[in-house]
């Protein structure tokens, strides 16, 4: 649906009413080239409360009856649709007819079809049914996060103090640890899928998720590359523990192993700002922890161990300079900070006793977002860079976890 979107998106600016559709002025709908079916709707352009359908005129149309619904619409159902209104009256068949609808719900995702009146007053077979969701989207700024509200995970998006809450998702798969794309247009989660967890893309505003990864075992944790043309995942390798990160197109192409038919649990791999690195969780070197901070280089393939005394779950602060981790090497979980090259690592929440995890930077680096357990469930929490302002931003009867911060600007 997408492609069909940007073919027609010249067509687009043909001049449209502000408060309803636009189309030709001549209501006798004359035969020609066009088809005697819609079977091209499409809707695109979605605003704040509206969006644009178009589709190509149909032979010996004389009326348009345009319907709406928050359901998929079918023949049993139709009647019950709304009505969309007003539409614009047949064009010449062939032509591109366009009508905006307003007067939507922000953040809504609907359904649209339609039926023509011919010149024997006789309604035509129901088109077919084009979906679009209504936004202003923009993810600057925004937190995304999974929250569990009927016992499987979903996605949602809030601003950083917790207003705006959108959902994303409403799906029976589970989704897991969602990360934006620098430029913040699409997200990369692992989900469900057959035969386990694989990596999907997610346009934000149309909801479409896109599988990229098709395995045997699961892929989780994945990252986008700064430029967003491709990814870093971890996958299983069969044996127990082992686990092998991956580097994959976000087409599906291109797969490449970094670490590959490793005994040692490596997981939650990030992508440096500036492309030439990925930090990630690994126990390859003596001695060995159970768990430390490590980069391995894209060029050359160089393995630097960053951490000797535990650490998990690393993030690049957007300048580079900083990553974050979790580790216990105090006798409780805690968030540390630690310069780029794995000097001066400094705890940053010793004695808060809210294990924190997963912890996220903000645009700037003055911020960082993490997940913790508040006593009853786990929730999304936010404090500056050295440990102060600690606030809860969430606080239900939901476990909200994974959190990350939108760099787009």
């Amino acid at each position: 649906m997408k492609s069909r979107i940007l073919s027609l998106a010249a067509l687009f600016v043909a001049p449209l009413l502000i408060f309803g559709c636009s189309g030709s002025d001549d209501p006798t709908g004359p035969a020609g080239p066009g088809p005697n079916v819609v079977d091209d709707l499409v809707a695109g352009l979605p605003d704040f409360d509206s969006v644009v359908l178009n589709w190509t005129a149909p032979r010996n149309a004389l009326e348009y009856d345009i319907r709406q619904a928050t359901a998929a619409i079918d023949d049993a159902n139709w009647e019950s649709a709304i009505p969309v209104g007003p539409v614009p009256d047949p064009g010449e068949a062939g032509a591109i007819e366009v009508c905006r609808v307003n007067g939507l719900a922000e953040y809504t995702g609907y359904y649209f079809a339609l039926k023509f009146r011919t010149g024997d007053d006789q309604w035509s077979a129901l088109s077919n049914v084009a979906t679009g969701y209504t936004s202003t989207f923009d993810s600057r700024g925004r937190i995304v996060f999974r929250r569990n509200p009927g016992g499987v995970d979903d996605l949602y998006m809030m601003n950083p103090d917790g207003s705006d809450l959108v959902r994303l998702t409403n799906t029976p798969e589970l989704e897991h640890r969602p990360r934006w794309s620098r430029d913040g247009s699409r997200l990369t989660v692992a989900m469900d899928a057959d035969p386990d967890m694989q990596v999907f893309l997610l346009d934000p505003v149309s909801r479409e998720p896109f599988q990229v990864t098709n395995e045997p075992l699961y892929c989780i944790h994945p990252a986008f590359s700064p430029g967003g043309t491709r990814l870093v995942y971890r996958t299983g390798t069969g044996s127990p523990g082992g686990n092998d990160i991956v580097i994959i197109g976000t087409d599906g192409t291109g797969r490449m192993a970094l670490i590959e038919d490793a005994d040692p649990n490596n997981y939650a791999p990030d992508w440096s700002p500036d492309g030439t690195k990925i930090a990630f969780t690994g126990d390859l070197f003596e001695p060995r922890t159970s768990s430390d901070i490590y980069t391995i280089t894209l060029l050359g393939q160089v393995v630097a161990r960053l951490t000797t005394e535990g650490g998990s779950n690393p993030a690049w602060s957007a300048d580079g300079t900083r990553i974050a981790f979790v580790s216990y090497r105090s006798g409780a979980t805690d968030v540390f900070v630690m310069n780029a090259d794995g000097s001066n690592q400094v705890s940053i929440t010793t004695g808060t006793d809210i294990a924190p995890s997963d912890p996220r930077w903000s645009p700037d680096g003055t911020r960082i977002v993490f997940f913790a357990h508040d006593g009853n469930d786990y929730e999304i929490w936010m404090m500056d860079n050295d440990g102060g302002n600690l606030v809860q931003i969430t606080d239900n009867g939901f476990d909200d976890r994974d959190p990350d911060w939108s760099w787009a600007e």
